[in-house]
């Protein structure tokens, strides 16, 4: 009877992580689609990003300082 037993709590426990794991891979390629895909816009290269983060980044330290 304890094999028994055993056996339904390991069927259970692989149902259930099997679930988590599938759930998880779902949710991953949900986030993957919707930032990572690919870019909106198609003129956007490294540079221009580039120059926009360090740009930015100035700013916002003259900003601080005042």
């Amino acid at each position: 009877m304890a094999d028994l037993q055993t056996m339904n709590t390991r069927s259970a426990l692989a149902r259930d992580i099997t679930l988590m794991l599938i759930i998880k891979a779902i949710a991953l390629y949900l986030i993957w689609l919707a930032w990572f895909s690919s870019p909106l816009d198609k003129s956007l290269d490294a540079d221009k990003v580039g120059k926009t983060l360090i740009n930015s980044a100035v700013k916002d330290a003259n900003h601080a300082q005042r």
